[in-house]
């Protein structure tokens, strides 16, 4: 059946507003919903390099009037990064805008604008997770240097998910996870948000730990229990989580977002026409990136196993 010009133009305007509120209402990785985002990157240039410090030290209780103070060392290594560019053409020819204004649709390109700018979120949003490690570069989920752990096995069936253990014990893992990183370097780090795919986050929402004479999730109580300890702050869902770790399988970062230890180095996205001719016009959506900057790994923490 034919759709009326009217109709047609209709169609497309609700469907341009939906991809449109879709990309501002979804919580990209690259959008610094997760971690903080930068354009420290020199547009043009191949790598960038930047300091990583690696401090050891001895601290020592000292009586009154003595000498024998702690010592700290520090070495500096610098390190070397890739810079690629994502970019996104696409074109409009002019049988095609004709076609489109005998429907009654109006412009091509603008209808290609906000689909480009969607794909290169999810693009920006894949390379925030997981990085191009063929290029060299890594994303926050894939990061070789961060250490990875794997809950208790104690859940029935002697599995570690949280879907078979009770609401009590994925309690415990959750505060387990959120001060690992403190135990494991004395305290020089503390966690301060957890990331968590979808999976992981219906069952600490879901979940209410009755057993303990509460209507409380696992969630509301664990934020509680943090803040009593300035601990972690937040927890995020995270989708890109749900197949991040290793095989495609589910994983939860500790972190803390702080700027200095971990960061998204990409410059802001920009739109270009590439050419007009007698064929038609050709534009592209494009951004540069350096992938994730994990200065300090021991601020980092994946787990794996709750899903």
């Amino acid at each position: 059946m034919a759709v009326a010009p009217y109709i047609q133009r209709q169609i497309e305007q609700i469907t341009s507003e939906a991809v449109i509120q879709k990309r501002v209402e979804r919580k990209f990785i690259g959008a610094g919903s997760l971690i903080t985002g930068g354009s420290d990157l020199q547009v043009g240039a191949k790598y960038y390099t930047f300091p990583v410090f690696n401090v050891q030290g001895r601290a020592a209780l000292i009586a009154n009037n003595a000498f024998d103070v702690g010592s700290v060392d520090a070495f500096v290594s610098e390190r070397t990064q890739n810079i690629e560019l994502l970019y996104i053409p696409w074109s409009v020819n002019f049988t095609e805008q004709e076609h489109a204004n005998f429907a009654g649709i109006g412009s091509i390109q603008g209808y290609s604008i906000p689909i480009a700018i969607e794909a290169m979120y999810n693009r920006i949003d894949e390379m925030g997770y997981v990085g191009e490690p063929t290029v060299g570069l890594y994303g926050l989920a894939n990061n070789p240097n961060v250490a990875t752990v794997t809950l208790p096995n104690d859940g029935t069936g002697a599995t570690t998910e949280f879907a078979n253990k009770t609401p009590e014990q994925v309690l415990r893992d959750m505060n387990s996870i959120a001060n690992a990183t403190s135990r494991s370097t004395l305290h020089a780090y503390n966690t301060k948000l957890l990331a968590v795919p979808p999976s992981v986050w219906d069952q600490i929402v879901n979940r209410i730990l009755s057993a303990s004479g509460t209507t409380q999730s696992v969630l509301t109580t664990f934020l509680q229990n943090q803040e009593q300890m300035d601990g972690t702050t937040k927890v995020h869902i995270a989708p890109g989580l749900e197949w991040a770790g290793v095989g495609g399988t589910p994983l939860i970062i500790a972190y803390n977002d702080r700027p200095d230890y971990v960061k998204y180095l990409k410059t802001g996205m920009k739109r270009r026409p590439l050419h007009q001719n007698v064929e038609g016009t050709k534009s592209a959506m494009y951004c540069y990136t350096g992938g994730i900057l994990i200065k300090q790994p021991l601020s980092l923490l994946y787990i794996t196993g709750a899903s």
